[in-house]
C-alpha cells in the first residue's frame, strides 16, 4: 500500500490474522519392542498453532535422531487459532539400532519447506530431545556348585545360579530354569523383578544320585528367561553351560579355623591327594549361600597318591563378626569337592586406634602369597623397629625395615623381593622381628615367623 495517499487517509484499521506454528512435543513412545533383537519406532510431533489465524494449507515436519537418520510425516489440512495436530513422521526408513542404552538426540523442524505463511518463523524448531533406550537386558553370569555337596555319592544342597541384567529398565515376571543332561531334574523360578545393573542368585534345591546329571563331566545348563516373557536387544546372553566333574578322590582328615589376634587361621589335613591341582578357600557371612573365594592363586598341592600333607592359611576380614569357610579341592581332571562350612567369631579393629599390653608380630597374610603378602605388628611403646628376611637356608634376602616406629599397631608388605629388587623363586622363608630400644642389642623383644611364596 502507498501509505501516503489520501485516498487512505481516513481507511478503518484491519487486523491480519495469521498461524503461528510451534512443536512442543515428542511422543515418549519412540522405540517399540517386536522380539528380542527387532525394535521399531513410532515417532509423533505435537504441532500448537500459536497464532491468531488458521493454518491455510498442508506442511511438513522432519525429525532427526542424532544418530544419522532424518524421517519426515505431511500434516493435512487446516489447524484452527490455538488448536493443535499431532503429525505422525514416516519411520519405515529409520533402523532403531538395538542397545540396551543407546540415547538418540531428537530434533524437530516443522514447515522446513515454507508452505505456511506465519507471522514469526523463530519458533519453528523443537530439541534437542534426548531419549534413551530403556530396554532390560537379564543374563546368566554363573552357576555355582559351592553350596552342593556330594555324600555317599548322593547330591545335597543347592546349585546357585547367578543372573545379572545389564540393561537399562527393570526385568520384570520371568523365570529361571535349569537342566542337566541326566534324569535330575529342577523347578523353575520365577523372579519378580531384577533392577538395572543388579545381580540376583538363584537356588535351585538339588537330591538325587551324583551321577543321575549325566555322569562325570555332566553338563548343567542355566536359561534365564526362558520363557520369552521379556523382549530383549539380544537372547544369546540368556543361557549359560557348565560342567560337573563329581568329587574328587582327595581325602582330607581335618578342617578346622581358629583367631589369632585380628586373623582368622585356617588349617586343613589331607591324607591322600591322588591328582590334587590345589586348594582354593571361601568365606562368607551365611553359612548356607553368599560364599567368595578369597585366594588369589591357586593353593598348590604339597601331598600325593600315598601321602597327605598339612596346610595354613591366615586370613583377615575387615570387619568383626561371624564368619563362615569352605575348602575346595581341585584334581588335576577338573573335579572339584567343597568340604566345611567351619564358623569363626572375630574381633577386628581395623582403625587399631588402641595401644597393645604387649609386643606382638601376626603371621602374615595372605600364606600361602603371591606376589605379596601382609606383615602387621603391635608395639606398646615407641621403638626402634627391624624386619628382615630370610631365605632357607638363613641367608639374608631383603632388609624389610629399620625404622623408629610410634606405640600401636602397624603393618608393611613385602612385595617377594630381595635388595636389589629381583623377584624371589617360590619356597619358605622367614621374617624375623626386632623391636626395642636399641636395635642390635641383647634388650628388646624378638620374634621369627614363617611364610610360604607360592607361584
Amino acid at each position: 500500500y502507498d501509505c501516503t495517499h489520501d485516498t487512505w487517509a481516513n481507511a478503518s484499521v484491519a487486523t491480519l490474522q495469521m498461524p503461528d506454528l510451534v512443536p512442543t512435543a515428542l511422543a515418549e513412545s519412540v522405540v517399540k519392542c517386536v522380539q528380542d533383537g527387532s525394535y521399531s519406532g513410532e515417532i509423533i510431533v505435537r504441532v500448537e498453532n500459536q497464532g491468531d489465524g488458521n493454518s491455510t494449507s498442508n506442511f511438513t515436519v522432519e525429525v532427526s535422531d542424532g544418530n544419522g537418520w532424518t524421517g519426515s510425516g505431511v500434516h493435512s489440512g487446516t489447524i484452527d487459532a490455538n488448536g493443535y495436530a499431532d503429525v505422525v513422521i514416516n519411520t519405515s526408513t529409520w533402523s532403531a539400532s538395538c542397545s540396551t542404552c543407546l540415547t538418540y538426540t531428537f530434533n524437530v523442524t516443522v514447515d522446513p519447506n515454507d508452505e505456511i505463511c506465519e507471522c514469526n518463523e523463530t519458533n519453528n524448531n523443537f530439541g534437542p530431545i534426548t531419549r534413551t533406550l530403556s530396554i532390560s537386558n537379564p543374563e546368566v553370569l554363573d552357576i555355582d556348585f559351592i553350596n552342593a555337596s556330594i555324600i555317599n555319592d548322593n547330591f545335597t544342597g543347592h546349585i546357585d545360579v547367578i543372573i545379572h541384567n545389564s540393561g537399562c529398565d527393570t526385568a520384570s515376571n520371568f523365570q529361571v530354569s535349569l537342566e542337566t543332561e541326566g534324569s535330575l531334574t529342577f523347578t523353575p523360578q520365577s523372579v519378580s523383578e531384577l533392577l538395572p545393573d543388579s545381580t540376583k542368585t538363584i537356588e535351585f534345591n538339588v537330591s538325587g544320585p551324583w551321577y543321575d546329571c549325566g555322569g562325570p563331566g555332566c553338563e548343567f545348563t542355566a536359561t534365564v528367561d526362558s520363557e520369552d516373557d521379556i523382549c530383549e536387544c539380544t537372547g544369546v546372553d540368556n543361557i549359560k553351560t557348565e560342567s560337573f566333574y563329581g568329587p574328587t578322590n582327595i581325602v582330607i582328615s581335618s578342617f578346622t579355623s581358629t583367631t589369632n589376634e585380628n586373623q582368622v587361621v585356617l588349617k586343613w589335613t589331607t591324607e591322600t591327594e591322588p591328582n590334587n591341582a590345589g586348594f582354593n578357600i571361601y568365606r562368607s557371612v551365611n553359612e548356607s549361600s553368599g560364599y567368595n573365594k578369597i585366594n588369589t592363586n591357586l593353593i598348590a598341592a604339597q601331598g600325593n597318591a600315598t601321602t597327605g600333607a598339612d596346610y595354613v592359611y591366615a586370613d583377615q576380614p575387615d570387619e568383626s563378626g561371624t564368619y563362615y569357610y569352605k575348602l575346595q579341592d581341585i584334581d588335576l581332571q577338573g573335579r572339584e569337592s567343597f568340604h566345611g562350612p567351619v564358623s569363626v567369631i572375630t574381633s577386628v579393629d581395623k582403625n587399631k586406634s588402641t595401644i597393645p599390653i604387649k609386643y606382638s608380630l601376626s603371621q602374615n597374610y595372605p600364606n600361602p602369597f603371591n606376589p605379596e603378602t601382609k606383615i602387621e605388628f603391635g608395639l606398646p611403646k615407641p621403638g626402634l623397629v627391624e624386619i628382615n628376611i630370610y631365605d632357607i637356608n638363613g641367608q639374608l634376602v631383603r632388609k624389610l625395615l629399620t625404622e623408629r616406629k610410634s606405640a600401636g599397631y602397624h603393618s608393611i608388605t613385602w612385595d617377594g623381593r630381595n635388595e636389589t629388587g629381583m623377584t624371589v623363586s617360590s619356597g619358605m622363608y622367614f621374617y624375623y622381628f626386632k623391636a626395642g630400644n636399641s636395635i642390635g642389642s641383647g634388650s628388646g623383644f624378638s620374634k621369627t615367623r614363617k611364610m610360604i611364596l607360592m607361584k
